[in-house]
């Protein structure tokens, strides 16, 4: 049961599922050979860091391929730079030779060529479904080292995923992902929305020095936002827990400061733990996170009204202090990423509407579930 609820905090699009490649692996593999037919202004640049700088020779995938991220410059000051999740692996409760393949290699396409940028939610381009984001630029950041971008291991180590061992690099992948963008235009008066979802949104909190080094100018002029989504999970029992930490710490300091006080470092992973350093660096955060969450539910056995009662309850309690908060009462997992993006999940208000709301420095608001 808990190993199955860590499928649903970290995207179970990246759960293991053996050998049976999916359909979305199948497209992935067949994706390179694909001729883009969209429109120029709609297509992503693939940008691999390390065929453009030397520094960055170590950003790669678990499998030694280059880590490598997409843009689509639409000429704007506004920069969306996405997290994107898939969960994790740490050949323990869950073994690396498990994972998808398009989760642990280079995206299927070279530096410099251009891919169709079809997109829902926040990386859509029509004004009507996603009105304040729909012409920034957009920046995928491609999700290949299998360790919820928390590694920085800059050599092979044993695996189950391959006989050769794997590279467990996200932070690097991370640092040199973010560093690039200063030299693809990035101005110190732009203004960044970092959105984490599902695993994503744990590589953004423990990737927040380095947000917090490659940023300094939007974070001092408040210029700087996050937005993590399904990714906030209420303090759960540890024992049995497939060890998020694996590959590097979820929050250094937090995991620190558990380690002083004789508490476990996983507990780092649970929203009520390390939100207080998040909140500490006085960017602001919106946290999305529904309370009937569709795999989460029954991932911990919640199937029965009353149960389903008091785990909304639980999640409500642990998120009383947060600013700003997005929570309908409808299931669902993610939605900055999703058609329901700008659809009335509650008090027949959208996370596009909310997130406008914060994005425009408006008083803080909770949008707890509420049902349409």
């Amino acid at each position: 049961m808990i190993l199955a609820a860590w499928f649903w905090l970290m995207g179970c699009v990246g759960c293991p599922s053996g050998q049976v490649p999916s359909l979305e692996d199948k497209a992935f593999d067949k994706a390179a050979a694909i001729q883009p037919t969209a429109e120029a202004s709609a297509m992503f640049e693939v940008v691999q860091p390390a065929a453009r700088d030397p520094r960055w020779s170590d950003a790669v995938c678990n499998d030694g391929t280059p880590f490598a991220l997409e843009l689509r410059d639409q000429g704007s000051d506004v920069w969306v730079v996405s997290f994107s999740g898939g969960y994790f692996c740490e050949d323990d409760q869950v073994p690396c030779d498990g994972r998808a393949r398009r989760l642990t290699t280079t995206l299927p396409a070279e530096d410099g060529q251009r891919r169709p940028g079809a997109r829902e939610g926040i990386f859509s381009r029509n004004p009507m479904k996603n009105p304040v984001f729909h012409d920034a630029n957009h920046v995928d950041l491609h999700y290949c080292s299998s360790d919820l971008w928390l590694g920085e291991a800059t050599h092979r180590q044993v695996t189950s995923g391959s006989e050769a061992g794997w590279y467990f690099s996200g932070r690097r992948n991370v640092r040199a992902g973010l560093e690039y963008l200063k030299t693809a235009g990035l101005s110190p008066t732009d203004r960044v929305l970092v959105v984490g979802y599902s695993a994503g949104g744990l590589g953004v909190v423990g990737n927040m020095d380095t947000l917090l080094e490659v940023f300094a100018e939007q974070r001092a002029s408040g210029h700087l936002k996050l937005v993590l989504d399904g990714s906030w999970i209420p303090p759960w029992d540890t024992v049995g827990m497939p060890r998020a930490n694996r590959w590097g710490a979820t929050h250094a300091e937090c995991e620190r400061e558990q380690r002083a006080a004789g508490e476990d470092p996983a507990r780092c992973v649970f929203g009520p733990v390390w939100w207080p350093y998040v909140a500490a660096t006085q960017v602001p955060v919106l946290v999305q996170i529904s309370g009937q969450d569709t795999t989460q539910l029954p991932a911990f056995g919640v199937r029965k009204s009353p149960d389903k009662e008091r785990w909304r309850e639980a999640v409500r309690t642990s998120l009383i202090g947060l600013p700003w908060v997005f929570s309908g009462g409808r299931p669902y997992h993610v939605l900055t990423h999703n058609q329901r993006f700008n659809k009335g999940v509650s008090e027949r208000v959208s996370l596009e509407r909310v997130l406008a709301e914060f994005w425009s420095d408006a008083p803080p608001r909770q949008v707890l579930f509420a049902y349409p």
